[in-house]
């Protein structure tokens, strides 16, 4: 997929070398540099679950962003992808009210707000389809 604008790739040391991670920029701000050993271990833990969502292991990569979360609970990119995994694993009320937290965290950044709005869409469109035949 493509990048968002927004984003900038950091390269952070992590237990088997380098590890590139995706940082987004929040306008006008610079939290992209404000980094607390908490927050850093926040967003390696979100890494970890991205590659096992992409592997399936959905159990396992909702685990991880929740340890994400509460490593550091502003770390919204753990709620959004908490969400996409609940989405996955078909709990749509708990995607949406994760959809809600990551927003709110996430606000300063319009990438992630247009990501959130994208999945939330889905997730809408996927429970009218639904409705009834559950």
């Amino acid at each position: 997929g493509k990048k968002p604008s927004g984003t900038v790739t950091r390269h952070v040391k992590g237990p088997k070398g380098e590890i590139p991670l995706e940082v987004m920029k929040p306008e006008g701000t610079d939290l992209a540099t404000v980094q607390t050993p908490r927050r850093e271990a926040s967003k390696q833990i979100v890494e970890t679950g991205k590659a096992q969502l992409a592997r399936g292991e959905l159990e396992k990569a909702l685990q991880s962003f929740q340890e994400a979360a509460t490593l550091d609970g502003s770390n919204g990119v753990a709620y959004y992808y908490m969400a996409r995994t609940h989405y996955a694993l078909g709990n749509d009320e708990q995607a949406m009210g994760l959809l809600d937290r990551a927003e709110g965290l996430l606000e300063q950044s319009e990438g992630w707000t247009m990501t959130i709005e994208a999945l939330r869409e889905i997730i809408t469109t996927r429970a009218t389809r639904n409705d009834g035949t559950t």
